[in-house]
C-alpha cells in the first residue's frame, strides 16, 4: 500500500490550527526580540519549526509496524545514551541531564519517553495482553522503571 495512504485520514484541521499557533508564537518572538541581543531566536526557531514539519511528514511515510519492530533497539539506545549522560553529561541549572554532540545539546530522557512508550506498546501488543496481570505488570513497571532510575 502506498505511503501516502495516511493522507486520506490526515486531520488538516488540526495540521492548520497546529501552524495557527506556530505562527502566533513565531511573531511574539520576533516582536520580543527585534533590536536585542536574542534577535536570532526568531530565525532558529524558524529553523526548528521547518524542521519539525518535514519531520512530521517523514514520519508520515513510516508504516507503524516497523517502529513496533525497532522498539527494542530505541529502547536499548535511549538506555545507553542515559548511561552516557550520568558519565558525560553536562550540567545546566544544577541538573546533568545534557549531552552535547558537535554544537548540538539535547536531552536523551526527551527520546526515551517516546523509545519506553513504543516499547511497552510493542510488548503489549506482542503478547496479546488483554488484562493486566502479575507478570504483564511487574514487565511494564520494568521498562518504566528502568530509565526512571537512570534518569534520577
Amino acid at each position: 500500500m502506498p505511503a501516502w495512504r495516511h493522507l486520506n485520514n490526515f486531520d488538516w484541521i488540526l495540521f492548520l490550527t497546529i501552524l495557527a499557533a506556530c505562527s502566533v508564537g513565531l511573531a511574539v518572538i520576533y516582536s520580543a526580540t527585534t533590536g536585542t541581543p536574542s534577535s536570532g531566536a526568531f530565525h532558529r526557531q524558524m529553523i526548528w519549526l521547518g524542521l519539525g514539519l518535514v519531520l512530521m511528514f517523514v514520519a508520515l511515510l513510516i508504516d507503524y509496524h516497523a517502529l513496533a519492530d525497532f522498539s527494542y533497539v530505541f529502547y536499548g539506545l535511549g538506555l545507553v545514551l542515559l548511561v552516557l549522560t550520568l558519565l558525560f553529561g553536562r550540567v545546566v541549572n544544577a541538573s546533568k541531564s545534557w549531552l552535547g554532540v558537535g554544537g548540538l545539546q539535547f536531552q536523551p530522557s526527551e527520546l526515551v519517553k517516546v523509545a519506553t512508550i513504543l516499547m511497552i506498546a510493542a510488548y503489549m501488543g506482542r503478547e496479546q495482553v488483554r488484562g493486566v496481570g502479575v507478570v504483564h505488570f511487574t514487565a511494564i513497571c520494568a521498562f518504566t522503571g528502568l530509565p526512571v532510575l537512570l534518569i534520577m
